[in-house]
């Protein structure tokens, strides 16, 4: 009987990891296949695998450019930097490396406005709220905002403007940030660059 049992468990457990990589296979082939690839998963081999995750991490580099570069923008376009800012703010965006350990926007100069910014791309695992994972980094980051980052040479943020900013990638993104905001003390969701201040972190939303 012991031995029957231990049979049905093994068999069950094979089962269920096959269920679970044809899943990811047929997750990872769907969006190939929008590309008029058909079953790269089983073209690939396991060091080709490896390559691809390094092409995905570059994808992720790629995004939250695109995202600080949006939030640039929507600086610009509300008014609260001059065009000369701006240019100033994305050339020094595209000369840092893309895994620096700064805050994805830096701004200083001894004449004008002072801005720091986190842009964070996440994707929420749940449907109403970010992973455990998700949620430490994106409250990391906001502590880091508000009292500075000695990796990225600022140990006061008081003079500083300080932005959040979230890639409005899915439908309930907003949501789930909120729940965030709401355990967090001076941090509001930016409106108008009329409301900003130096003492609040703000939350600023961008597509892309």
């Amino acid at each position: 009987m012991a031995f029957c049992l231990l049979t049905k468990t093994l068999l069950n457990t094979t089962h269920t990891m096959a269920k679970r990589e044809l899943e990811l296979k047929e997750q990872f082939n769907e969006f190939f296949r929008n590309h008029n690839v058909d079953n790269l998963y089983d073209q690939l081999s396991v060091e080709e695998m490896i390559k691809l995750k390094k092409v995905v991490s570059c994808i992720n580099n790629i995004i939250t450019l695109r995202a600080t570069t949006a939030f640039v923008d929507k600086l610009y376009n509300g008014h609260f930097i001059t065009a000369v800012e701006r240019d100033e703010i994305i050339n020094e965006v595209n000369g840092q490396h893309a895994n620096t350990n700064g805050f994805d926007v830096q701004f200083e100069k001894n004449e004008g406005k002072k801005i720091i910014a986190e842009v964070k791309c996440n994707i929420p695992v749940d449907k109403t709220s970010f992973g455990p994972a998700q949620k430490e980094g994106i409250v990391k980051d906001i502590e880091n905002l508000k009292k500075g980052k000695s990796k990225a040479g600022i140990n006061d943020t008081s003079s500083y403007y300080k932005f959040m900013v979230i890639l409005d990638c899915a439908e309930n993104i907003r949501e789930c940030m909120q729940k965030i905001i709401a355990k967090q003390t001076n941090v509001t969701t930016y409106s108008s660059a009329d409301e900003l201040n130096k003492e609040d972190v703000f939350v600023v939303y961008v597509s892309i």
